[in-house]
């Protein structure tokens, strides 16, 4: 399991996640990243439709995550 995040975790950590609109992949749910914590991995989003606020990981952000404007 850890060689698997760590294979994951090289893939996607060029990938820079800044505050703003993103989709999740494969889906049309939108959220919005409000804030982003890289020294606690951690990122602040809201999904759009409801307003839920989460705290998720930058890895989840950066793994799951797509630019609207792409």
């Amino acid at each position: 399991m850890k060689n698997k995040y760590l294979e994951e975790f090289e893939k996607y950590k060029h990938i820079k996640v800044s505050p703003g609109l993103f989709e999740l992949k494969n889906t049309s749910i939108k959220y919005e990243v409000l804030e982003v914590n890289e020294e606690k991995n951690e990122a602040i989003v809201k999904t759009v439709s409801s307003g839920n606020v989460a705290t998720k990981t930058v890895h989840w952000c950066r793994k799951n995550l797509k630019s609207i404007h792409d």
